[in-house]
This record gives structure tokens, sequence and C-alpha cells, in this order.
């Protein structure tokens, strides 16, 4: 009986427990702002293709470049 009390009293593998609850509580953390994340990129992806797709670069004007070195302010 003494050894299951010397058992039950000895704290080594508390530091692991805790080690193994807090990188469980980081790694759920991280997967929760992925999907949070992840959800709001996609939007985002989404919304930029949907732009780009009406743009017809030909209809593009470049602005008139002057070869003038010291251009009058």
């Amino acid at each position: 009986m003494p050894n299951v009390l010397a058992f039950l009293a000895a704290e080594d593998a508390a530091v692991t427990v805790d080690w193994v609850v807090l990188t469980a509580a980081l790694v759920g953390t991280g997967f929760a702002m992925i999907a949070v994340i992840s959800a709001g990129l996609n939007d985002l992806t989404n919304n930029v293709a949907e732009e780009l797709s009406m743009i017809d670069p030909s209809d593009f004007s470049f602005p008139e470049v002057s070869n003038d070195p010291d251009p009058a302010p």
C-alpha cells in the first residue's frame, strides 16, 4: 500500500501532462484560426478573380512618357 500512496503523491509526470494539454490547446487554436482565415481568404480570392475577369487589357491606355531628362515642374 505505501507504494500506491507514493505513486499517487508523486508529481513528476504533472509537468508532462501540462505540456500535453497546453500543446493540444495551441494546436486547436491554430486550426480554429486557419478555418476562420481561410474562409475570408477564399472570399477575397473570388472577389479579386471576379474583378480581374471584368477587365479588358486592350482598353487600358498607358500615360505618355516623356524622354526629357529634366522635366519642368
